[in-house]
C-alpha cells in the first residue's frame, strides 16, 4: 500500500467539489520527526512501498519541505511522487522533481470551459490560474517530465459542448504521450455529480471516443480490460478493500499518525487505520447488494469512498456505470477471442513484499511500455 504523505491538507484553491472541504483545519502545524518517523516505520515494514507527496496541496509547503519530502521518497526507493494542482510549479520545484526523479500526477479537469469547478476566485481568477497550469504542464514536457493526469467528471466537463472540448483536450494529450485516469465526481450534490445515467452515457461515449482514435491507456477502461483478462494492473476501486485498513494507501498526518485512504474521509469522519485487513465488506455486499452479480470477481463492489449514503456497507452509487463498462468492453474483447476470467483471485496484501514495478497493484502512477498511467486517487 503505497505511503501518503498528508503532513499538509491546507490548499490555495477552493475547488467546488473537494472532498476535503469538512476536515480541512484552518492551521497546520507539522511535526517533521513524527511523520518521518512514521513513513521509515511502514517503509521497513512494508519491504518497500512507494512514498508520494500529497495533500491538499503539496505545493503549498515550503520549498524545504517540499525537499526534505522527496529527498525521503528518493532515498528510500530512487525516485519519488507528487499529486499536484500543478499551479505553484516554478523553476525551483522542477529541478528538485529533476533531481529526486519524481513522478508527477497533476489534477486538472480540463481548459478552462471544463476546469471552471476549480480553483479560487472569481470566475476570470480561475480562467487565469487554469491557463498557468496549462503553461505548467508545457514546461514540465519541455523538461522531459511527463506528467499524469487526473481528470474528475462532473456536469462541467461531461454534459454538452465541453464534453467535445475534453475530448479534443485528451486527443491533444495523447499526442504528446501522456495519459491518466477519469474519475467521477462523488459529493453527494447533484449540482455537480452526474447521475448514474448520465455518468454512464459519457464514459461510454468517452470510450467509442478512444477506439476510434487509437487512445489507449485510460483508466478505468484499461482497469476493465485488465481485470477481465485478469492480468496487468488494477486500479483499487476494482479490488476488495477494507475500508479501515485500505489496501490502496496508507496516510501519514501532520503529526505522525496513520490513517486510511483520504477518500473515506468525504463524509467528514475520520477513521483510524487498523493492522489487520479483513474482508468484512465483501462478505456485507455478497450477502445483499452484489449477491450473484456476475461482474462481482472483477468489481468487489466499488470503491468505499463512493458507497451508496456513505456508508462502505452498500455498494458504489456508480454499480450502473461500472457494469455498463463491463459488458461492453467484454463484448469488445468477445470479438478477439478475449474471454473474460471466471474467477479472479482477490489481491492478497502482504505487507513483507515489495510490489513489483512491472506488474504492480499499487494504484498509483507509472510507465507501461513507454506510456505514463496514472493510477493515483
Amino acid at each position: 500500500m503505497p505511503i501518503l504523505i498528508k503532513a499538509n491538507l491546507q490548499c490555495g484553491f477552493n475547488c467546488s467539489y473537494c472532498y476535503q472541504h469538512p476536515f480541512r483545519p484552518e492551521d497546520e502545524v507539522i511535526e517533521h520527526d513524527e511523520v518521518l518517523k512514521s513513513i521509515n516505520t511502514i517503509h521497513e515494514r512494508s519491504g518497500g512501498e512507494k512514498i508520494i507527496l500529497h495533500g491538499g496541496e503539496p505545493l503549498m509547503l515550503s520549498k524545504k519541505e517540499i525537499d526534505l519530502f522527496l529527498r525521503t521518497s528518493y532515498e528510500k526507493n530512487g525516485f519519488s511522487a507528487i499529486q499536484t494542482n500543478a499551479y505553484l510549479i516554478d523553476e525551483d520545484i522542477i529541478s528538485m522533481f529533476k533531481k529526486y526523479k519524481t513522478g508527477v500526477g497533476i489534477s486538472i479537469d480540463g481548459p478552462w470551459s471544463c476546469n471552471a469547478l476549480r480553483g479560487s476566485g472569481t470566475a476570470k481568477e480561475r480562467k487565469k490560474q487554469t491557463s498557468k497550469i496549462l503553461s505548467n504542464i508545457d514546461r514540465l514536457i519541455e523538461e522531459k517530465i511527463i506528467p499524469g493526469i487526473i481528470i474528475v467528471v462532473h456536469k462541467q466537463n461531461a454534459i454538452g459542448d465541453n464534453r467535445e472540448t475534453l475530448k479534443e483536450w485528451i486527443l491533444s494529450l495523447n499526442k504528446r504521450r501522456i495519459t491518466g485516469r477519469l474519475n467521477p465526481c462523488i459529493t453527494g450534490n447533484m449540482k455537480y455529480d452526474l447521475t448514474p445515467e448520465e455518468a454512464s452515457d459519457f464514459y461510454i461515449d468517452m470510450l467509442n471516443f478512444m477506439m476510434e482514435n487509437g487512445i489507449r491507456g485510460w483508466s478505468p477502461y484499461q482497469d476493465v480490460i485488465n481485470t477481465l483478462k485478469g492480468e496487468g494492473s488494477v486500479e483499487c476501486k476494482f479490488r476488495e478493500c477494507d475500508p479501515l485498513a485500505t489496501a490502496a494507501a496508507t496516510s501519514v498526518m501532520r503529526d505522525g499518525t496513520i490513517g486510511v485512504c483520504l477518500r473515506l474521509y468525504g463524509d467528514g469522519k475520520e477513521y483510524e487505520r487498523h493492522n489487520s485487513v479483513t474482508d468484512v465488506r465483501g462478505r456485507v455486499l455478497q450477502k445483499y447488494d452484489c449477491k450473484g452479480c456476475e461482474w462481482w470477481e472483477h468489481c468487489h463492489g466499488g470503491c468505499s469512498s463512493s458507497a451508496i449514503d456513505f456508508d462502505w456497507r452498500n455498494k458504489d452509487r456508480f454499480c450502473l456505470l461500472w457494469k455498463t463498462l463491463f459488458v461492453r468492453i467484454s463484448r469488445i474483447l468477445s470479438i478477439f477471442g478475449e474471454k473474460k476470467q471466471q474467477k479472479r483471485p482477490p489481491e492478497q496484501v502482504d505487507c513483507d513484499k515489495p510490489i513489483s514495478k512491472n506488474n504492480h497493484t499499487d494504484g498509483m502512477e507509472h510507465l507501461d511500455d513507454g506510456w505514463r498511467h496514472l493510477d493515483s486517487m
